[in-house]
């Protein structure tokens, strides 16, 4: 029951305190009465018209501010999204182009393949068209050639003609009666071939004796079957070398080393040993 006494008491200590605290600092109590409501109702018009607004203002920036970070992230969540589906694209773009360039390739080959294979094939056609020419060429030259050795086996011989004083036409079996020489000296072409063989043959200077070179001559022209021509001088026909072959290593003289008849002149280039030989004019 002492409570609202003690209580009491204390307020009544109080209020003197301040009324003496007034007194000492010389403060005039209903002025700063007045000041204290002044000051609030300053304080309220400020809240109310001043700091409320400009708050409301800041409280929206804030918002708008928020609103624009939640748009950022958005759209760059976005565009990470899009990034990836750039990539996503790219890579199956870089997967159908390898493919379709691996696809062009394999197509390529085959294209080559079946070109190279058309290009075999025609070679082939024309390797065989050759062929069948080159071997109805052949067999049209032999016909030939057996048709010419016939004649010249018929006609048979080396003529001697020009100035002579009993122009010949020797046959075959007659030149083998005649003196017989044998060489195997060289037939050198140069650039061209060499050959090491056993030649046999009539005599060349027993051949003019017989046909008896009048006095004036000097040359003696060797004309071939085929039209070649060349010449030697009286001299070289008449060395004890010269010869008119019909023999090459023990055998008949092959057609293509001048069957029937071959002039030999050996020590001399091979352009002077006529293939071949149907005439030596005395000139």
């Amino acid at each position: 029951m002492q409570s609202p006494v003690l209580f009491g008491s204390i307020g009544s200590d109080l209020s003197q305190m301040a009324q003496d605290t007034a007194v000492r600092f010389s403060v005039d109590l209903p002025h700063f009465a007045a000041q204290c409501i002044s000051f609030g109702i300053v304080a309220f018009l400020l809240h109310r018209y001043a700091y409320k607004p400009i708050l409301k203002v800041l409280e929206e920036r804030k918002d708008r501010i928020k609103e624009s970070l939640d748009n950022a992230e958005q759209i760059k969540q976005e565009l990470a999204n899009t990034q990836a589906k750039t990539q996503e694209i790219l890579v199956q773009a870089g997967q159908q182009a390898t493919k379709m360039i691996e696809e062009a390739r394999a197509a390529a080959a085959k294209v080559q393949e079946q070109e190279t294979q058309k290009a075999i094939a025609a070679a082939q056609a024309i390797v065989d068209k050759a062929r069948q020419a080159t071997e109805a060429e052949h067999a049209r030259m032999l016909a030939e050639l057996r048709h010419e050795v016939g004649r010249l086996v018929v006609e048979a011989t080396a003529k001697v003609t020009g100035k002579v004083l009993h122009p010949l036409s020797l046959g075959f079996d007659e030149l083998r009666r005649m003196p017989r020489l044998a060489s195997r000296d060289p037939v050198i072409c140069r650039g061209y071939f060499e050959d090491y063989s056993q030649w046999a043959g009539a005599s060349l200077a027993a051949v003019l004796d017989r046909a008896g070179v009048k006095p004036g001559a000097g040359q003696l022209t060797l004309l071939s079957a085929d039209g070649y021509r060349t010449w030697v001088s009286l001299q070289q026909a008449r060395s004890p070398y010269a010869f008119l072959a019909y023999e090459w290593e023990g055998k008949a003289l092959p057609v293509l080393h001048g069957f029937p008849v071959r002039a030999a002149f050996p020590g001399l280039p091979g352009n002077k040993w006529v293939k071949w030989l149907v005439e030596i004019r005395v000139q």
